[in-house]
């Protein structure tokens, strides 16, 4: 399957999720018994924006498929191309707006970052290790 289909298979998925984490706010907000009216234009603005950035963000995850690329590699550039999700949470209100609240906002998803980073560094030295096993144990057995 090629990158561009792999892209719109995950960016289908990934405007589910966005969608589902919106109303998931939506709940959580209801929740806290406040009474809070939206009005529908916020609430159709909300589902498109979390259905855009779930399209895109679930799409984008194909960058960790480039097999020539290190994770190191993958990671950075995924990073980045992350970048856009930040104006876009300004523009939808989901980032805060005090000067400490976005840095707060950014250092988590640099945090988030550094510890994908290291589970799926982890992750994948576990798997080598075991395909590493299973080929000395076949070998061993041919002989």
């Amino acid at each position: 399957m090629d990158y561009i289909k792999k892209f719109i298979l995950r960016g289908l998925f990934g405007i589910t999720l966005g969608v589902f984490i919106n109303q998931l706010v939506y709940v959580a907000i209801a929740m806290k018994g406040n009474m809070v009216q939206i009005s529908s234009d916020i609430v159709i603005l909300q589902f498109i924006i979390a259905s855009l950035t779930g399209l895109y963000c679930g799409g984008i995850t194909i960058i960790f498929e480039v097999e020539e690329w290190s994770l190191l590699r993958q990671t950075i550039t995924h990073s980045i191309a992350m970048l856009p999700y930040f104006p876009i949470s300004i523009y939808a209100g989901w980032m805060p707006e005090s000067l400490i609240g976005r840095v707060f906002f950014i250092l988590n998803y640099i945090i988030i970052y550094i510890v994908i980073w290291f589970s799926f560094k982890k992750y994948w030295e576990k798997k080598a290790r075991e395909l590493n096993e299973e080929l000395k144990k076949h070998n061993q057995n041919k002989r």
